[in-house]
């Protein structure tokens, strides 16, 4: 039997250069879609943590809120939607509306700042523990001005590298992870399971790195397997 070079038939070889193009576009399409279903889950967090005291509080019965608290609320709602609807723009391959959104996310991350660091303060002078898991409500009002700092930092940080797609979306996603799940996801869990309350925080942390060393093994492995089948073909 004759071999295909033998034959006239050159065996087909794809450039290395090639398969790392539609690599990357493949990687890009599976981050976007990563960080829309991360946002989804954030924001599934978030309304799990407060149905009882604020999405559902007619429902629940819970007792009104200072208007203040109302205000934290709604802010941090539509940050959650913003959050969702940028990464849904990129994940629709429409950047040009992604950009013309981020002063407002700026304007947003601001007031959130500003509302969040009055809320903690006024929430340790009434004696209210904003985080169930917190021993007192001076530890809570330390642990809430922490989150707003991160928050705050991360957010600055996406800004900053809004052109590095790559550094902008993670930082992003920390920002909320960070500064706003453990106060959402935290407050449910200690409800259901206080023993999962700190590994599900964890686990959305972590969610971004693992997700990274998944997405570049499978680089080398699609690199490496190429680089055979090229090696093979020319044999």
């Amino acid at each position: 039997m004759r071999s295909n070079s033998a034959a006239g038939v050159q065996p087909r070889s794809y450039p290395v250069g090639a398969v790392q193009s539609e690599r990357s576009r493949t990687q890009i399409e599976r981050d976007n879609l990563f960080y829309l279903l991360m946002a989804i889950a954030c924001a599934s967090g978030m309304f799990l943590g407060f149905s009882r005291t604020f999405y559902l509080k007619t429902y629940f019965g819970t007792p009104a809120l200072p208007a203040l608290f109302v205000f934290h609320g709604v802010l941090m709602s539509i940050w959650m939607i913003y959050f969702i609807l940028q990464t849904a723009l990129i994940a629709s391959k429409r950047p040009a509306i992604h950009r013309s959104l981020g002063a407002v996310g700026a304007v947003l991350a601001i007031l959130m700042c500003v509302l969040g660091t009055a809320m903690a303060f006024v929430a340790d002078k009434m004696g209210h523990n904003a985080f169930p898991f917190a021993a007192d409500p001076e530890f809570a009002c330390l642990f809430s001005l922490i989150d707003i700092f991160m928050f705050g930092a991360f957010v600055w940080a996406g800004f900053h590298f809004r052109r590095k797609r790559e550094l902008h979306q993670r930082v992003m996603l920390l920002a909320t992870v960070c500064a706003l799940m453990p106060s959402g996801i935290g407050r449910w869990l200690s409800q259901v399971n206080p023993a999962l309350t700190v590994p599900t925080i964890f686990a959305f942390v972590l969610a971004g790195p693992i997700y990274d060393l998944i997405s570049l093994g499978l680089t080398v492995l699609l690199l490496h397997a190429t680089a055979v089948s090229d090696s093979a073909g020319e044999n």
